[in-house]
């Protein structure tokens, strides 16, 4: 079963807010039952600024990615990965470029 590759579900919250998460988390966990998606594993930033991509969970993200664990990445929304497009375009493509799919719920 360790070989088993996860969905990843990333989820951040620019200040520090278990009320936000909770409702992600919820969120992303609702649309993954709905599509058939298994094997989660969260990835939370919770207090991270979306002006960088240097954060602990997206960096965590993004080692399991280059190791080959993840299958698929799902997020609410663009702008959780980065307040900025130009970087979160660039980040998509990364992950993309691994044969990974990134699902943006809204």
């Amino acid at each position: 079963m360790s070989n088993m590759k996860k969905t990843a579900l990333y989820i951040r919250s620019a200040v520090e807010d278990n009320d936000k998460v909770k409702l992600q988390e919820k969120i992303l966990g609702d649309y993954s039952v709905k599509h058939g998606y298994n094997h989660i594993q969260l990835y939370v930033d919770n207090g991270a600024s979306g002006n960088t991509l240097d954060r602990p969970a997206l960096n965590r993200l993004n080692t399991d990615i280059e190791a080959g664990n993840i299958d698929a990445v799902i997020v609410e929304d663009v702008s959780r990965i980065s307040r900025n497009l130009v970087q979160s375009s660039k980040w998509i493509n990364f992950v993309q470029q691994k044969g990974i799919s990134v699902i943006i719920v809204r």
